[in-house]
């Protein structure tokens, strides 16, 4: 039969699985809670870093619009000096054109010149002779 020292010795079992339930469940809810801290203050620490890194990239890529404007100015330029690159040397060749021209007719001047001094040489020949 069942025996007062028995339920006794029942009570404090139950008693102290009852007090050791108690004292695992709030053990529990402790590295619940811990845990709960943990991952809230990563899942913030993660925030943070996202949200530089975002931002880091925003400046990246203002950086890199900013580069490719310019980039595009500067193309716009070299196409402006190629143009007036390509305006001078064809002022270049009309100017070595010109040059070639007032070469020959400097030539030909030179020859006239020469024909007219030969010719004055004979018209003052002519009018020694005719007037000696």
């Amino acid at each position: 039969m069942f025996r007062r020292e028995d339920a006794k010795k029942l009570e404090d079992l139950v008693t102290r699985i009852d007090s050791t339930l108690a004292s695992l469940s709030s053990k529990l809810d402790e590295v619940r809670s811990g845990v709960s801290a943990d991952v809230r203050a990563n899942m913030l620490e993660l925030k943070k870093s996202v949200d530089n890194l975002s931002n880091i990239l925003s400046r990246s890529i203002k950086d890199l619009v900013d580069s490719a404007a310019r980039l595009g100015e500067l193309t716009r330029q070299m196409e402006s000096m190629a143009d007036k690159r390509a305006e001078l040397e064809a002022i270049i060749s009309k100017l070595n054109e010109a040059a070639a021209q007032a070469t020959t007719s400097a030539g030909q001047l030179t020859q006239v010149l020469s024909s007219v001094g030969e010719l004055a040489n004979r018209m003052a020949a002519l009018n020694d002779v005719l007037g000696a």
